[in-house]
């Protein structure tokens, strides 16, 4: 069994997703929920999120939490037509609701950025090796239904990509333009044009795999694989850094 990407589910401190391979690859994975107790796993509980021996579903981007205290996790599909999945958990870990956020895209690993409880932008790795640029989806009914997929006029070679909230309208992204190179962009428009204000690495070797949170006084941390996944980096800011470069 292969343990693959993991997050916390909304803010409770013992309780995590995880990707799990036990047969078949990435693209038979399954998503489980795991409860931690110390340092040790106490229990172990697949989702049931598909037909199909409740295989192929993937996470890695951060849960996003409801008022009511449940979370939606944006889970995706590289099994076929590589797809995004929006799902609704409640506090006691079962699937009440699913719903698709892309169609017709080959896109991957939504990262969900909230504005306010109705308003939020998913942007999304592109598994389409042809097209190469950033793909998008807002939605403005809290995660039921999606917008069509924009492609954005940013560079995307098939990487993940990382982002926070900095306002009702503005966000920071963490990005890839090659491999190697890895920049911080600002969009005062709630995703829809950004302009690239850091240069983080460029040209030191493989950098991928961006993750970001909002640190309790308002300073973001971003963490990051360095040297092909053998090590990690990481940068803390604050937001006029980024917001008036």
């Amino acid at each position: 069994m292969t343990l693959g990407n993991t997050i916390q589910q909304g803010t409770t401190d013992n309780t995590f997703l995880a990707t799990i391979v036990s047969v078949g690859g990435w693209a038979a994975a399954s998503i489980a929920q795991v409860q931690i107790q110390g340092d040790d796993p106490t229990e172990v509980r697949k989702l049931s999120l598909s037909p199909f021996l409740n295989r192929s579903h993937l996470v890695r981007a951060p849960t996003v939490p409801y008022a009511d205290g449940s979370v939606a996790i944006p889970a995706y599909l590289e099994l076929g037509n590589a797809l995004g999945d929006f799902v609704r958990v409640d506090d006691a870990g079962f699937v009440r609701d699913k719903r698709r956020m892309t169609h017709g895209r080959f896109a991957i690993q939504p990262m969900v950025v909230p504005f306010d409880a109705d308003n939020a932008v998913a942007l999304m790795r592109n598994f389409d090796d042809d097209t190469d640029r950033l793909i998008a989806t807002w939605t403005k009914d809290g995660g039921r239904h999606w917008s069509a997929p924009e492609l954005l006029d940013l560079p995307n070679p098939n990487a993940p990509v990382a982002a926070v909230s900095l306002g009702p309208q503005t966000l920071v992204m963490a990005y890839n333009e090659t491999p190697s190179i890895l920049h911080l962009a600002v969009s005062q428009d709630q995703g829809r044009t950004w302009d690239t204000v850091h240069t983080l690495e460029q040209g030191g070797g493989d950098v991928r795999y961006p993750a970001m949170a909002l640190l309790p006084d308002g300073d973001v941390l971003l963490t990051y694989s360095t040297g092909s996944k053998k090590s990690i980096k990481a940068v803390v800011f604050n937001a006029a850094w980024v917001v008036q470069p």
